[in-house]
């Protein structure tokens, strides 16, 4: 059998500021999950919840709003354009 498969074995996160932008980038694909796929959540409820606690300036009630500020935050704090 091949080995050729890179994404192989365990992946470790280090560091304070990596570990909170793995948090935020899950935050932002169980929203999409949420958006996407309706009738689909976490199994302790919606992400809005969380999202909202982690962002309280984020503003908007639905879901597909507070997921495109999620997505402009990462955009602009955690992947910047190179």
């Amino acid at each position: 059998m091949s080995q050729d498969n890179h994404l192989a074995g365990p992946v470790v996160i280090t560091g304070k500021e990596n570990i909170e932008n793995v948090r935020i980038l899950r935050l932002r694909s169980a929203l999409r999950i949420e958006v996407n796929c309706p009738g689909l959540k976490m199994s302790r409820g919606s992400i809005m919840n969380e999202v909202k606690r982690t962002f309280p300036k984020f503003k908007g009630q639905t879901k597909k709003k507070i997921l495109a500020q999620l997505d402009a935050y990462i955009d602009e704090n955690i992947l910047p354009a190179k």
